[in-house]
């Protein structure tokens, strides 16, 4: 009997430490929750380390996306973004690597075209949705600037 318990109690435990929601699907959920402009910083809805976000949009090939990041990015193909519109990829840089990256489906919100492929340093990563109309869009905040 106490054996049950403590596997249960254990599962519980270890379902509440489980890995925190992407990314993109906390975007969704801010798109889905607001009924105004909402500011949202990435840095709070990201439990890993990173330097800088860049949004590389729907038809971006490897060889912007390399030009943007300044580094080579294999991985990149793996996302088929260059033959895609349905979504944006989201890619968070350390150093000169790629520490994360997410497919993030296209109104949920969209990014806006000034968001796209221009590295946003952690701090300036500040995005306002508007979820008012049809496609929910994504702009730079104020005062939040593309590095670079």
């Amino acid at each position: 009997m106490h054996r049950s318990v403590l596997i249960i109690f254990f599962a519980a435990g270890f379902l509440a430490c489980g890995p925190a929601s992407s990314v993109s699907t906390q975007l969704q959920e801010v798109v889905d929750q607001a009924s105004t402009p909402e500011v949202v910083r990435i840095a709070d809805l990201t439990g890993f380390p990173w330097e800088s976000l860049v949004i590389f949009g729907p038809y971006t090939t490897q060889g912007t996306a390399e030009a943007v990041l300044g580094f080579p990015w294999p991985e990149f193909e793996r996302f088929g973004l260059a033959s895609a519109d349905g979504f944006s990829v989201l890619v968070f840089v350390q150093g000169d690597s790629v520490v994360a990256a997410e497919k993030h489906a296209r109104c949920k919100p969209d990014f806006a075209h000034e968001a796209l492929a221009k590295p946003f340093r952690l701090e300036e990563a500040v995005f306002t949705i508007d979820s008012s109309v049809s496609c929910p869009i994504a702009s730079p905040a104020a005062g939040a600037t593309a590095a670079g």
